[in-house]
């Protein structure tokens, strides 16, 4: 009897379905701070009278869901003035974060007493993004990343861009098959050359030999490319994907060219720059030094099968982006100058059934001019989430819904408001929340529980049946 039991409990356990249910989006989403101008050059003798700082919500063609969190149009106008008996030509910076591909010069706005000026885009280092929700503060010294950028041309320390190296081209046509796999066999020693291919989708190495590999549709090309001591190079075709059975069925033609290290990474760079859409607002060598200092990188860390799309891996990452643009001061002058950008914040769902949004804006770069004066704050908040519930200044709440803050001086602290969908966060919230974030564990178990539950049910049920038979 016990063992019926036992068997009835542990069908209806196993028998119990089981489902596991995932957020359709993340939980926690990174956005990153936004800043003022400052100056390019210190002690600078340019007062700022005064800045109206807004963030508006409420324009619907500058909303960006595309990143799980809320976008907001900030524009910050600065009343500057020269006091001095000197014309002064200012050049000013604006950094900001963004992706190569992703930055769109055409939703910023710079101008000078309401008439648009002309800007050039810097490219800085990339950002470390590799812990969510990381403070990168440490990474967010401005004055630091305005000077780390340059147009003057990068100089590798683990090679030689003037150096001739040969550039191999193979033009391989398949014959009666439908595809082929194609491998190029070789041994060199990583410390006399170096080798740089293209085309290539995967790299192996067996019995002391490398292979790279790829695969043939019709007609394809690829290249390689040799620096230092002469590499003798094997080429093998393959019917199969596991490099089994050799044919024959294919025609090879290979060419080789003398050429520089520099002639071959600006050949590949002006591939790449095809797909960059602002060409125009790029200062001198931005996407050049970016890729050969890529490049150092990989061979500093001893990358063996150098694929040529490595070099580009700079489009995957959020990186520091800087615009410099010169305003001209006469003598005893006043000029307004405004920035009008889009901002994405950081959605958080962590904590609440709600996301919760929070948006940073950088002060600190004021501090570069003369003397500040008169900030002047003023928050529009979406309709959805029309609450500011935290704000490291103080901000007061209009009739209107707008939130304002007016401060005479720079404020001791830098920006930071979150918005939410109610005024405040309640303790049903958190818990709503807790459950929302913890929805996979709660799902994948509850049918298992469920189970257990049912089994029990009818292990008592069968109990009492017995007890009433026996009775």
């Amino acid at each position: 009897m016990r063992k019926a039991t036992t068997f009835i409990l542990m069908f209806c356990i196993l028998a119990t379905p089981t489902f596991a249910h995932a957020n359709a989006g993340p939980t926690y989403w990174k956005g990153y701070p936004s800043s003022g101008i400052l100056t390019i050059e210190e002690n600078s003798s340019i007062e700022v009278e005064k800045e109206d700082l807004i963030f508006d919500f409420t324009r619907d063609e500058y909303l960006d869901h595309n990143y799980y969190s809320i976008s907001s149009r900030v524009t910050a106008k600065y009343t500057m003035s020269n006091y001095t008996e000197n014309r002064q030509t200012v050049q000013m910076a604006f950094p900001f974060i963004s992706h190569i591909q992703n930055f769109n010069p055409e939703a910023i706005d710079i101008k000078v007493n309401n008439e648009k000026i002309p800007f050039e885009v810097f490219i800085g280092n990339k950002l470390d993004t590799r812990s969510r929700g990381k403070d990168n503060k440490e990474q967010l010294d401005f004055s630091s990343i305005v000077k780390s950028i340059s147009s003057s041309e990068y100089t590798p320390t683990n090679y030689n861009l003037d150096e001739i190296g040969t550039l191999y081209t193979y033009d391989v046509v398949s014959i009666g098959e439908d595809e082929l796999s194609a491998t190029i066999d070789y041994t060199y020693d990583h410390e006399k050359s170096r080798i740089m291919s293209k085309g290539f989708n995967g790299y192996q190495i067996k019995d002391g030999t490398e292979s790279i590999i790829a695969r043939i549709r019709e007609n394809e090309e690829f290249e390689i490319f040799l620096l230092g001591q002469d590499v003798e190079f094997n080429f093998n075709a393959y019917s199969d994907v596991e490099l089994t059975n050799k044919t024959d069925q294919y025609s090879l033609d290979i060419r080789t060219q003398e050429v520089s290290m520099r002639e071959y990474l600006t050949k590949e760079i002006e591939i790449f720059k095809n797909k960059v859409n602002y060409l125009d607002y790029l200062a001198d060598n931005q996407i050049f030094n970016l890729s050969s200092k890529l490049l150092d990188e990989l061979i500093e860390q001893k990358v063996v099968n150098l694929g040529v799309d490595e070099f580009f891996l700079i489009d995957g990452m959020e990186r520091f982006f800087v615009l410099i643009y010169v305003v001209d001061f006469q003598p005893h002058s006043t000029n307004d100058v405004s920035v009008s950008y889009n901002s994405r914040g950081t959605m958080d769902k962590t904590k609440t059934a709600e996301p919760l949004y929070t948006f940073d804006y950088i002060l600190n770069p004021a501090k570069n001019w003369a003397s500040f004066n008169n900030l002047n704050i003023e928050i529009r908040p979406p309709a959805e989430h029309p609450y500011i519930i935290d704000s490291s200044v103080n901000l007061v709440r209009k009739e209107d819904g707008t939130y304002t803050g007016s401060f005479e001086s720079l404020p001791e602290v830098d920006l930071s408001f979150s918005l939410y969908y109610n005024e405040e966060i309640t303790t049903i919230d958190k818990i709503k929340g807790f459950l929302s974030s913890n929805s996979y564990l709660f799902m994948a178990s509850a049918p298992w529980l469920l189970g257990a539950l049912i089994g029990f049910i009818i292990k008592g049920i069968y109990s009492k049946l017995r007890k009433l038979k026996e009775n």
